[in-house]
């Protein structure tokens, strides 16, 4: 997940934030065994592998999130109509 992603963040539940602090950690520690694996090698691929995997799933939660957001939202802004009502 690229850098400016993370920044327009913010988290709607816990479990998606500490998912997404877990997935960071997988990728980050990619990156670091990626620079001393020997580039084209099977090892190499399979990290790649694994970080564009939890990459994908990252986004995959935040896509999610943002949808249980936006339910949360208009739930909220239901129960809101229905006080002022």
């Amino acid at each position: 997940m690229e850098q400016s992603d993370w920044k327009s963040y913010q988290p709607v539940c816990m479990l998606a934030h500490d998912m997404l602090n877990k997935l960071s950690v997988i990728v980050g520690l990619c990156e670091l065994v990626s620079a001393e694996a020997e580039p084209g090698t099977e090892c190499a691929a399979r990290l790649a592998t694994i970080q564009d995997t939890a990459k994908s799933l990252a986004q995959e939660v935040i896509k999610r999130e943002c949808q249980l957001s936006t339910v949360i939202r208009s739930s909220d802004a239901k129960k809101s109509e229905d006080i002022l009502a």
